[in-house]
Formats: structure tokens, C-alpha cells, sequence
């Protein structure tokens, strides 16, 4: 089973590759920045390797889809700094929207089942109280800011 991770050089994506290393046979990072090395560290798996890929080129994402063609894809790559995404909501909103759809779009050309699992953010349902913590998938969404609005 092959797995592919966007933003796996990020925080999340660095854990999320050591917890699922039992779980995939093959695994492919892709992001804007190169990933962790295996060779550095031995609790990723062997198999995993990264490639530099900006997710708002289409024909970069379709081409490194299609050949490395995954069973799952975890998506993490995003823009996630809130004074960033004020100061240049564009930018936040061509990363986090057209490079997901980049990715989506890439995934529907393979003509075969893939499992797709987006990673968001608590973000998404702005100011919560106490009172509804935890907070559920049935909470309605109230972003408070384009970083949030693009997840």
C-alpha cells in the first residue's frame, strides 16, 4: 500500500509519517520544503522519500501523483500562520483552496479508489467557550480570519 503525505517536512507531518510506518508498504512526501531522512532517523520508515512539490502547480501535483499513483493521501500541505494569511490572504488562499483542488484534481485522473484524508484545523470554528468543549464535527464553523476561511 502506498502512502503519500503533502506537507510532510511540517510538524504533523513529521509524526504523522512515524505512526503510520507500519501501516504502508511505500510512502511519499511532498511539499515545499524536503522532508525528513530516513537515514537520520530510524524510527521513519525506509521506504519513505520526499520531492519538493508546490501543490498551486497542477502539472507538477498530476505528475507526482500519477507516478508514485497512492492508495492513500494524508493532506497536510497548507499556508497555517494567521498574521501571514492577514497580511497576504491571496497567497493563503491559493495555497490552502487551489493546491487542495490541485491535489483532488490530480487524484480523480488516476481512475482508481484513493483514500483522501484532510487534515483542517480547530481554527474553523473560531472563538469556542469552555462550554462546548470538546468541540464536534456538528459545531457549525465560524472562521474569524482567511486562514481559517481556507480550511
Amino acid at each position: 500500500m502506498k502512502c503519500l503525505i503533502t506537507g510532510a517536512a511540517g510538524f504533523v507531518g513529521f509524526y504523522l509519517l512515524k505512526e503510520l510506518r507500519e501501516s504502508y508498504t511505500d510512502f511519499l512526501g511532498i511539499g515545499v520544503h524536503s522532508g525528513p531522512n530516513p537515514a537520520d532517523d530510524p524510527d521513519l520508515p525506509r521506504s519513505y522519500r520526499s520531492v519538493i512539490c508546490d501543490i498551486r502547480d497542477p502539472e507538477q501535483t498530476r505528475k507526482l501523483i500519477a507516478d508514485f499513483s497512492p492508495d492513500t493521501v494524508f493532506h497536510l500541505a497548507a499556508q497555517p500562520f494567521v498574521p501571514r494569511a492577514v497580511e497576504d490572504p491571496g497567497e493563503t488562499l491559493e495555497i490552502n483552496v487551489h493546491g487542495t483542488l490541485n491535489v483532488l484534481e490530480s487524484l480523480r485522473s488516476l481512475k482508481k479508489r484513493v483514500r483522501f484524508v484532510y487534515i483542517s484545523s480547530s481554527d474553523v470554528y473560531g472563538n469556542v467557550s469552555e462550554s462546548v468543549l470538546p468541540v464536534l464535527e456538528s459545531v457549525p464553523v465560524s472562521p474569524l480570519n482567511p486562514y481559517s476561511s481556507s480550511k
